[in-house]
């Protein structure tokens, strides 16, 4: 962040006339004296000077940058700071030194001190770029921590100053469309996010988050493109790879998905959920074997994965392995008790091994839960058959008949 801009020399020149008019006839000033010691790369007696000459109030805005960046070179990034804070004091109207200081304070991590003098910098010089840039690269850096602790709200007043400041830096967009983001507000993430996009086309993180909210809206075809170019960016990306393969399995282009599932799992594969992904694209082309292997993986690895305990257990249920099937789908229904398919395959796996009153039982808790079940009404009129109860069954095939046509 730091600007590269220095004091300009004829500013530096009528500083130095002045200053020397201010000593005895013949004795060069102090800043003077500091100066040539910089030059002769004298770095402790070119701190001496400068020192002396902070002391006596000589020369311009450009003694302190000077004097900061010797201490800067002995290690001293706390003195630089002070002496820049002096200067700011001394040369309020000095757009350098506040830049100055804002670099020093932001390569501290004090990022709110380094806003503040990056947006005086800027204030002071509007047509400066270099300034303007600086306080939209800290406005972004805060704003981006303040989405890590939660604070959607204020990377959203973030972002708007950040746009303020430079509505064509694609940091300003991509921060409002993290907060939209984040705040649900999905049509006003995409479209700022989509304008990060086209200001900084090869920038992989935007188009990431940018598909994030694609998959969010369901729009799994711009999903597949955005992250298309993700992984041409950044083929190393391996989350790249599992989202798009997830984009990928939506749109029934399964062969296309399993390639980037395993070469999201080559690059890494601890990925979380990303078994689970692999074992779903297998069940969908009807391999059952693998498909199980890589669900019992993905629950070996996270025993509270709820999706795959619900898949596993619909698995085992097709390869007729019922007890099996009722322990995952107990697993899965002590972790969420309100999921309607938990219950409609546990009441299937129930009723396939011969205990329909608990098939039933079972059966119309899922169709509490989701009334739209189609199925679930068939396999309750079957429970009902099962253990006599003719008229509840009539009305289960009834409700059965009624979805079934509607839909």
């Amino acid at each position: 962040m730091r600007t590269g801009i220095r004091t300009p020399w004829l500013v530096v020149w009528l500083g130095l006339l002045a200053t020397a008019f201010a000593q005895e006839p013949g004795e060069p000033s102090n800043y003077i004296k500091g100066l040539e010691a910089l030059r002769r790369n004298q770095i402790e007696e070119a701190r001496s000077w400068f020192l002396k000459a902070i002391e006596r109030k000589e020369g311009v805005a450009d003694l302190y940058i000077r004097t900061a960046g010797v201490f800067d070179r002995i290690g001293a990034a706390a003195q630089a700071i002070e002496i820049l804070k002096v200067g700011v004091e001394r040369f309020p109207g000095s757009a350098p030194i506040s830049a100055e200081l804002g670099y020093f304070l932001s390569t501290g991590g004090r990022y709110g001190e380094a806003l503040k003098a990056y947006e005086r910098a800027a204030r002071l010089d509007p047509g400066n770029e270099d300034y303007r840039h600086n306080a939209v690269a800290l406005l972004y850096q805060i704003g981006l921590d303040s989405l890590r602790t939660g604070d959607a709200m204020e990377c959203m007043s973030l972002g708007r100053r950040a746009l303020e400041w430079n509505a064509q830096a694609p940091q300003s967009h991509h921060l409002l469309g993290l907060a939209h983001f984040a705040l649900g507000q999905l049509a006003d993430a995409s479209r700022s996010l989509e304008r990060a996009a086209e200001l900084s086309p090869e920038n992989a993180r935007i188009r990431f988050d940018l598909a994030l909210v694609y998959l969010n809206q369901d729009d799994m075809a711009a999903a597949a493109r955005t992250l298309e170019e993700v992984v041409r960016v950044e083929p190393g990306l391996a989350m790249g790879h599992l989202l798009l393969g997830r984009a990928y399995h939506n749109l029934n282009r399964t062969e296309s998905a399993l390639r980037h599932f395993h070469k999201a799992q080559e690059l890494d594969g601890s990925l979380r959920s990303l078994n689970y992904h692999i074992g779903y694209a297998h069940k969908s082309l009807g391999n059952d074997d693998e498909a199980i292997r890589y669900m019992e993986s993905e629950i070996a690895r996270d025993a509270g994965f709820l999706l795959a305990r619900i898949e596993l257990g619909e698995l085992y249920l097709r390869r007729g392995r019922g007890l099996e099937a009722i322990e995952q789908l107990n697993a899965a229904i002590a972790i969420d008790p309100d999921v309607a398919r938990s219950r409609y395959l546990l009441g299937k796996a129930w009723l396939e091994t011969g205990e329909p009153a608990q098939a039933a039982e079972l059966l119309k808790r899922a169709i509490e839960l989701d009334a739209e079940l189609t199925e679930a009404y068939y396999l309750l009129g079957r429970a009902f058959l099962a253990i006599g109860s003719q008229a509840e069954a009539e009305k289960a095939f009834d409700a059965f008949r009624r979805l079934k046509e509607s839909n």
